[in-house]
C-alpha cells in the first residue's frame, strides 16, 4: 500500500536538511546582523539615524523586488495553473478561488522569506536590548504587513495588466509599465542619494543620533519601507508613540491593499482569466510560422544538438511568465549596476569600510547569479516532465543531452556574471577589477551545476511550472547551501581584501599576490562542487527511470 507519509532516504534528507540549512543560516543571519549593527555604530560611529535610513533603502529594494516578483509567481499561480483550471469546472464561486490563490502565494513564496527576517530581527531586537513583547510588534505588526502589502500591489497590478492586455497587447504594457518601474527607481535613487545623506548628517557631528527629519524627502515619508524603518528608530530610542503612528499607517495600507485586491478579484478574476486564453492564441497564432522558420533553418549544429537548443529556446519565448521573469531579474541586475557607483564611494579614505562595501558588491554580484542559476537551472530536470523516458529511449546519449540542455544557462550566467564584476568594479582598481572577474568565473560553475544537481535529486516531474519549482522547498534548501557557502566565501576572502585596502589606502601598492592563490583555491572548490553535483544528476536520473 502507497502512503504520501511512506519513509525515504531522499524524504529523510529532504526534512533534515530542512532542519540543519535553516538552523545554520538563521544562526548566521542572526550574529551577522548584531555584528554588522556593531560594527556600524561602534567602529564607524555612524549613529542610528543613518543605520536606519541605510535599512529603509534596503527595505524599499526588497519591497520592490517582492512586489515584482509577486507579479509573476501571481501570473503563473493565477492564469497559467491547472489547478485553477480544474477549479474553474466546479460549482465554486471566482472569488473564492481568487482569494485561495491569493493566500496561496503569499504563504508558500514568503516562508523561507519570513524565517530570514525572523533572524535577522532577531539580531537587531537582541543588539538593542528590546523586549519580547516589542520583537514580536515588529514582526507581526510591522514586517508582515509589510510583505502583505508587497504582495498584494503586486496582485492588483496584475490584475490591472491583465485587464488592459486584450486592448493594448500584453508586450505595450509591459514595455510602458517597465518604463514607468525604472523612472520611478531612479527617481527614488536620485532622491536618496547614500553619500549625499552621510555628508549632510555628519556636518552635525558629533551629534548624529537625533532625528533628522529636514533631511529625509516628503515623497519617502508616504513609501512603507519609511514606515518600518521609522517605527524601528521610535522603537529603539523609547518613543512608543511616535512608533505606533509609523506602525498603525503599515497595518492600514496593508488593509487597503488586501481588500482592493479582493475588490478587484471578485469584479474582474473570471473575466480577465477568460480572456487571457484570448491573449495567448494571438501570441501563439504569430509565433506559428517563427517555429516553422526555426526549425526549417540549418545550422553548423549536429541535428540532435540543435533540435534541443530549438527547442528550449521556443518553449522558453512561448511561456510568457519565463519572458518577464527574465526580464524582472534583467532589470534588476540594471538597477543594481546603475545605483551600486553611489555606494562603492562610501568610506573612499577608511580602508576598513572600504572593504565591507566592496564585499557587500562582491556578495550581491554572487547572489544575482544565484538566483539566475536557482530560477533557470535548477528547474530543468524537473520540466522534462514524466515523458522524460522518451528521451533516455532515444538515440542520443544521456549525458550529451544535459550538456546541451545545460550550456546556453552556463554560457548566460557566465557572460552576466562577468558583466556584473566589471561594471559593478570599474571605479575600483584595474587590478582589482581582474581579481574579481576571475573569483566570479571560479564560483559561477559551482553555483550553476549546485543548481543542477540539487534540482536533479529533488526533482517533481508533475510539476510543469518552473517558477513553482524554483520556490518548492527542495530549491529552499538549494538557496540555503548556496548562502552557506558564499558566508564561508566571504570568510575565506575577507582578510586577503582588507589587506590589499589597507595597502592600496596607505601606501598606493596593488598587493594582489593573495588575492590569486585566493582565486585558484575557489576554483578548486568550485570544481569539485560541481563535479560531486553532475554526479548527482545522474544517480538521480537512473534513481527516477
Amino acid at each position: 500500500m502507497h502512503s504520501d507519509f511512506d519513509f525515504t532516504p531522499r524524504l529523510l534528507l529532504r526534512k533534515t536538511g530542512n532542519i540543519v540549512v535553516y538552523g545554520l543560516f538563521s544562526a548566521g543571519a542572526f550574529f551577522f546582523t548584531k555584528n554588522l549593527i556593531d560594527y556600524l555604530l561602534v567602529t564607524q560611529h555612524i549613529g542610528q539615524f543613518l543605520m536606519h535610513e541605510f535599512i529603509s533603502i534596503i527595505l524599499f529594494m526588497f519591497f520592490m523586488a517582492v512586489h515584482v516578483g509577486n507579479i509573476v509567481v501571481s501570473y503563473s499561480t493565477m492564469f497559467k495553473s491547472e489547478e485553477v483550471h480544474f477549479l474553474f469546472t466546479k460549482p465554486i464561486k471566482p472569488s473564492v478561488i481568487f482569494s485561495i490563490k491569493f493566500l496561496d502565494n503569499f504563504f508558500y513564496s514568503s516562508t523561507t522569506l519570513i524565517l530570514i527576517l525572523i533572524s535577522v530581527f532577531a539580531g537587531y531586537a537582541v543588539y538593542f536590548d528590546l523586549s519580547v513583547s516589542s520583537y514580536f510588534i515588529i514582526l507581526f505588526l510591522n514586517i508582515i504587513p509589510f510583505l502583505i502589502s508587497a504582495g498584494a500591489l503586486g496582485v492588483i497590478i496584475l490584475l490591472i495588466i491583465m485587464k488592459l492586455a486584450v486592448k493594448f497587447g500584453l508586450r505595450n504594457i509591459f514595455i510602458g509599465l517597465g518604463m514607468l518601474y525604472l523612472s520611478f527607481l531612479i527617481s527614488f535613487f536620485q532622491i536618496t542619494s547614500p553619500v549625499d545623506l552621510v555628508n549632510e548628517v555628519f556636518k552635525y557631528y558629533p551629534d548624529i543620533n537625533r532625528y533628522f527629519t529636514d533631511l529625509i524627502p516628503p515623497f519617502i515619508k508616504y513609501l512603507p519601507n519609511h514606515w518600518l524603518s521609522d517605527s524601528l528608530f521610535w522603537i529603539v530610542n523609547g518613543n512608543l508613540n511616535q512608533a505606533w503612528q509609523q506602525i498603525i499607517l503599515q497595518i492600514s495600507f496593508a488593509i487597503i491593499l488586501v481588500f482592493i485586491a479582493l475588490f478587484l478579484g471578485k469584479r474582474w478574476y473570471y473575466s480577465v482569466w477568460l480572456t487571457s486564453f484570448k491573449t495567448v492564441q494571438i501570441k501563439r497564432k504569430k509565433e506559428k510560422g517563427i517555429s516553422k522558420n526555426i526549425f526549417g533553418n540549418e545550422s553548423f549544429l549536429k541535428p540532435q544538438i540543435e533540435t534541443v537548443f530549438k527547442k528550449d529556446w521556443l518553449t522558453f519565448v512561448r511561456e510568457p511568465s519565463q519572458v518577464i521573469h527574465f526580464s524582472v531579474l534583467m532589470f534588476l541586475i540594471l538597477l543594481f549596476i546603475s545605483s551600486v557607483s553611489s555606494v562603492v564611494l562610501i568610506g573612499k579614505y577608511n580602508y576598513y569600510l572600504q572593504c565591507i562595501v566592496y564585499t557587500t558588491v562582491f556578495l550581491f554580484n554572487v547572489l544575482l547569479i544565484s538566483t539566475l542559476s536557482l530560477r533557470f537551472v535548477y528547474p530543468i530536470i524537473s520540466m522534462e516532465g514524466i515523458a522524460f523516458w522518451k528521451i533516455k529511449t532515444s538515440p542520443i546519449q544521456i549525458h550529451k543531452y544535459l550538456w546541451t540542455r545545460l550550456m546556453p544557462y552556463i554560457l548566460l550566467i557566465f557572460i552576466i556574471s562577468q558583466l556584473l564584476s566589471i561594471f559593478s568594479n570599474y571605479q575600483y582598481s584595474i587590478q582589482l577589477v581582474i581579481i574579481s572577474a576571475l573569483i566570479n568565473a571560479a564560483i559561477a560553475p559551482g553555483i550553476i551545476f549546485l543548481n543542477f544537481g540539487m534540482g536533479a535529486y529533488f526533482a517533481d516531474y508533475r510539476e510543469k511550472n518552473p517558477i513553482r519549482i524554483a520556490s518548492s522547498q527542495g530549491a529552499s534548501i538549494t538557496f540555503m547551501i548556496v548562502l552557506l557557502f558564499l558566508v564561508i566565501l566571504i570568510a575565506f576572502t575577507f582578510k586577503p581584501f582588507l589587506v590589499y585596502f589597507e595597502n592600496y589606502v596607505k601606501y598606493m601598492t596593488h598587493n594582489i599576490q593573495a588575492l590569486l592563490e585566493i582565486s585558484v583555491y575557489i576554483a578548486i572548490a568550485s570544481l569539485a562542487v560541481s563535479l560531486f553535483s553532475y554526479r548527482i544528476v545522474l544517480k538521480s536520473l537512473k534513481r527516477d527511470f
